[in-house]
């Protein structure tokens, strides 16, 4: 197939698989809910869904794969369509979420200019997500293709021929999904890179758009630019992805759509028959959030309660708790029942997550200046339109619940910022990171950005006002259709600029302006196919992760000596440290050498170009100075670059090398 083929069929295969399901799951236990509700909370139902059947599958010990995963979720899929299609709808779609020409219009815009900035800056998608998370992402889903399982000790590795360490845990949500697309042979990038980018942008699009319109009563427009700003958003998903955030990308973007459906299973207006068939849904749905990324959960639960409890319209809508409580209670035992198989693992994974609790502290003016950032994006006009949308909103008192969630999230970040007594504590689901709870605030920052671009539209229509010359009907047409060229010139150009600025640095742009880049470059890539020729599959190529050498495994599958950071598993690597920091001194250095003999290393790659914020106090760098001035021989060279053979060791009474 062509770039252009293997592209499009990546996103068509991620779009069947995350929302083909979600959707007919829906058909069956949601009639009444319109197409606009139901894509919303697709994608995460059809991610739990997966996820349950590949639970299964890993239980029954059978291969996690592309023949046994796609048959089975085809036939939920079918079962529940053939079910629904027998059953007639019990209620009509809500009347306020019927949609005309401009909401369409919106809904699509937004994705569709997404797709298009992310498959051009990643040259076909083919471009590896940039530094170390990203290359711990293409790694996972990797593992998953090569070892047709979830088990950690096979997936989260350090070392893919065997020898540890390993992670205790990891949601591996978006990982299965992009291992199956990859196993359709479209490469590991492409595939990790089409999940994700189809889940978030529609995720956060159509969620947003159903949350404003249960949340904005009265300005159901407003719900148009928050749809076309959802995801083009700089902060999320571009900026986050300068650091390989992907999976807190994805968990992100589902919150809107399983928040919009905890919503409508608290209103008064539900049968309790449809009420428990949407608690099924959403806890599904929620199983979906957390194997994307389970801090998204505690996301989920304080944007719904803020905006349920805060907003006194919907308030009064909520049924007695007495209906509550049990459906809360269905939803949870999904959930659990889903995570009960990973309990050891989740455990040995948060002690592995206490270090990231330090470091990052901040002083408060900065923090104001950073929420603000993550509120309305680094677009000087975006944030213009949401000072507006926040007096709008104000004053027509609909940002009630929006400013409670706003208010909440911003008690937490400063709590930590402050370091009072209980707050690393409270912020454990944020790994304590106030940089992560500070994400949170863009969903209030879209509502009110979107909330002022309606405001600003509608009163340059009424100075407008009617086209002269033209009919009245047609002179109102013509004046809404050049009030939408003005301000969305004003409010969405700005923004898609600045956006596929971002991404364009993330991906192929220069280190210099502090966003990062994918170092998988092509020059790297003819390194990776040049050591897979060249090597055995039981040696390991010696390598200094921090320079994107992690993707060698998941691009040509040649085994890295560190296939994860250092800094991943502290003092748990063994000699191989010691070699990684004295690969210079193989002659002089018997510790050296006996190290490299015991792991099998022949060649060493150097990237010549290193992670955005790399310690080398943490992962020491590896030179192509020292290491031919050490007796390295430089075989192959592509830019920056470049494979190095060992020198020839002298006979050494070595032992048994040390692993942790």
């Amino acid at each position: 197939m062509t770039a252009f083929m293997t592209t499009t069929f990546a996103l068509l295969l991620v779009l069947v698989l995350v929302v083909v399901p979600g959707l007919a799951l829906q058909r069956l236990l949601r009639p009444s809910a319109g197409l606009v509700q139901m894509t919303a909370l697709a994608p995460a139902v059809s991610l739990g869904l997966v996820w349950l059947i590949v639970t299964t599958l890993a239980l029954a010990r059978a291969p996690v794969s592309i023949s046994t995963v796609i048959p089975l979720v085809a036939v939920v899929a079918v079962a529940a369509e053939l079910a629904a299609s027998r059953s007639a709808p019990t209620r009509q779609p809500r009347v306020g979420l019927r949609i005309d020409a401009w909401d369409r219009v919106g809904l699509l815009a937004g994705p569709a200019v997404a797709l298009a900035i992310w498959c051009i800056t990643t040259q076909g998608l083919t471009m590896a997500t940039p530094n170390d998370d990203g290359a711990h992402h293409g790694l996972f889903t990797a593992r998953i293709l090569a070892t047709l399982s979830i088990d950690a000790d096979q997936v989260l590795v350090g070392d893919v021929l065997g020898a540890g360490p390993t992670l205790s845990f990891y949601p591996l949500g978006i990982h299965s999904v992009a291992a199956l697309v990859a196993a359709s042979g479209v490469g590991t990038a492409v595939a990790l890179n089409a999940t994700w980018i189809v889940v978030s942008s529609i995720s956060i699009t159509f969620g947003m758009f159903a949350l404003a319109r249960r949340t904005l009563p009265g300005v159901p427009r407003a719900a148009v630019p928050i749809a076309v700003l959802a995801p083009l958003m700089p902060q999320l998903p571009y900026a986050i992805t300068s650091w390989g955030g992907i999976a807190l990308i994805v968990g992100m973007s589902l919150v809107p759509g399983v928040v919009d459906a905890a919503l409508e299973a608290g209103s008064r207006g539900l049968g309790t028959g449809e009420r428990y068939r949407l608690a099924v849904l959403i806890g599904i749905a929620c199983v979906g959030v957390f194997f994307a990324h389970p801090t998204e959960i505690v996301t989920v639960a304080l944007l719904a309660a803020c905006l349920g409890l805060g907003d006194r319209r919907l308030r009064s809508q909520l049924a007695p708790l007495t209906a509550l409580v049990p459906v809360g209670l269905v939803a949870a035992a999904i959930l659990v029942v889903a995570v009960l198989p990973y309990g050891g693992q989740l455990s040995g994974g948060v002690a592995e997550r206490a270090s990231d609790a330090s470091g990052y502290a901040r002083g408060i003016l900065d923090t104001l200046s950073f929420m603000l950032t993550y509120s309305f994006a680094p677009v000087l006009v975006l944030g213009l339109v949401g000072a507006v949308g926040i007096v709008v909103g104000g004053i027509r008192r609909q940002l009630d619940g929006w400013a409670a969630y706003a208010v909440v999230i911003s008690v937490v970040v400063f709590s930590l910022v402050l370091r009072l007594p209980g707050s690393t504590v409270a912020t454990a689901p944020w790994y304590a990171n106030a940089d992560r709870v500070t994400a949170s605030l863009l969903f209030p920052g879209l509502v009110v950005c979107g909330l002022g671009a309606w405001w600003c539209a509608r009163t340059v229509t009424r100075v407008l006002g009617p086209m002269p010359g033209l009919p009245v009907g047609r002179g109102e047409t013509a004046s809404r259709f050049l009030t939408i060229l003005l301000v969305g010139s004003l409010v969405v150009i700005p923004t898609v600029l600045r956006s596929e600025s971002i991404a364009a640095n993330n991906f192929t742009g220069s280190l210099a302006d502090g966003t990062g880049s994918s170092l998988s470059s092509p020059g790297a890539r003819a390194a990776f196919d040049w050591l897979a020729r060249n090597t055995a599959s039981d040696e390991r190529v010696l390598n200094e992760f921090a320079d994107g050498s992690g993707w060698m495994y998941a691009e040509a599958g040649v085994a890295p000596l560190f296939a994860m950071k250092v800094a991943t598993f502290p003092d748990q690597w063994g000699d191989r440290t010691y070699l990684l920091a004295h690969a210079a001194d193989l002659g002089t250095d018997d510790r050296a050498a006996c190290a490299a003999e015991a792991w099998n290393v022949r060649y060493a790659y150097v990237g010549g170009r290193l992670f955005v914020g790399h310690k080398g106090s943490v992962d020491p760098a590896l030179g192509v100075g020292p290491l031919t001035a050490g007796g390295w021989t430089v075989v192959f060279r592509d830019g920056d670059a470049t494979v190095l053979e060992r020198p020839a060791l002298a006979a050494r009474n070595c032992a048994t090398p040390s692993v942790s």
